[in-house]
């Protein structure tokens, strides 16, 4: 699958889109290795490719949560607030 760009006959598409997202995802940061940062636009960059044709809303891929997400049975919360979000981001990525 990873070779080729397809899914295996039998398995799951959306566990397919996971895997080739990923693969594309690590492309960019060895391709690019010496060009790209711990930046931004890397981690925005990163994002698009991670959650390529897995979003139901498109539109919020690449970008910070605007929306609280519910995760049923974790030990982690993510902060719901799209306020704290950036605050959080912008804090840990020193920009």
């Amino acid at each position: 699958m990873i070779e080729f760009g397809q899914a295996a006959e039998g398995k799951d598409r959306r566990d397919a889109q996971m895997i080739l997202n990923h693969k594309a995802a690590i492309e960019l940061l060895v391709e690019e290795a010496e060009d790209i940062g711990f930046n931004t636009f890397t981690f925005f960059n990163q994002h698009v490719l991670l959650l390529e044709n897995l979003l139901a809303d498109p539109s919020e891929s690449g970008r910070l949560r605007q929306r609280i997400v519910e995760v049923s049975g974790p030990v982690f919360y993510p902060p719901g607030i799209p306020q704290q979000i950036d605050a959080y981001f912008r804090t840990s990525t020193l920009i």
